[in-house]
């Protein structure tokens, strides 16, 4: 993409910029589920653009994902220097193919969205996915990279399954919880974690990187939503009409 497109930015906040560059301008992009009623729209749906709507269905099984995740891989295209750190942890980390990524979110999750799940429950797709790839190849190590806020869950995963080696970095997990989370240490855990294919927006960032990545990960809760989607529009897609001088616009 060459082009950056600002639709509406009527309730887009701008920050003053830091004093060592007073040339730009630093856009607050509100989180979609904190705004007031009176700003979000009644209706939400997953949509793509309508232009490549049925070449995209033919080829994809989620559409949405796919085009969420090319935006997504766009904006957040790592500058040298984070390359150059996410590629340091992944080494340390011993991370190599083939891996399943398991996150486990814990702590304050608990108290208001989700419900406790074992880490039994995860485990039991990373037990199917290995079993059918050792059908076709050989698979010297079963890794599983754990992604988690809660600590004690690695030494917990190592003593009930001897026969998996767990790739995680338990710093990362300790800057996770609640008192320490908006720390710049757990930032770059965040970014980690992402990098290595683990939650909601690494799904949509994988589509990217696959033909079609719609059924490489399972959740054992909820089911794929944006956060902020309005409750009539789940489980509903739409497609977004070409607006009059698109075809002006290079992407």
């Amino acid at each position: 993409m060459s082009l950056t497109k600002l639709m509406n930015t009527s309730h887009w906040k701008l920050e003053p910029c830091p004093e060592e560059n007073k040339n730009i301008q630093v856009v607050e992009l509100p989180i979609v589920g904190r705004l007031s009623q009176d700003l979000r729209p009644d209706f939400l749906p997953l949509a793509i653009p309508e232009d490549i709507s049925e070449r995209l269905e033919r080829v994809h099984g989620n559409p949405a994902v796919w085009w969420i995740g090319q935006i997504m891989t766009y904006i957040l295209r790592p500058q040298p220097q984070l390359q150059e750190f996410m590629d340091n942890e992944t080494a340390a980390l011993g991370f190599t193919h083939p891996i399943v990524g398991i996150q486990v979110r814990r702590t304050d999750k608990l108290f208001w969205e989700a419900k406790f799940h074992g880490i039994e429950e995860y485990m039991v797709y990373a037990e199917e996915f290995y079993l059918e790839l050792e059908k076709r190849q050989e698979v010297p190590v079963r890794r599983i990279f754990l992604a988690t806020d809660e600590a004690s869950l690695l030494e917990e995963a190592k003593k009930k399954y001897p026969g998996y080696v767990f790739v995680s970095d338990n710093n990362i997990s300790q800057s996770a919880k609640v008192s320490t989370r908006l720390s710049e240490e757990s930032f770059m855990g965040i970014i980690v974690d992402v990098y290595l294919l683990v939650c909601r927006l690494a799904y949509e960032m994988m589509q990217h990187y696959h033909v079609d990545a719609a059924t490489k990960v399972r959740s054992i809760d909820m089911n794929y939503y944006f956060h902020g989607q309005t409750p009539n529009s789940l489980g509903k897609k739409a497609k977004m009409p070409v607006y009059e001088g698109a075809e002006n616009v290079h992407l």
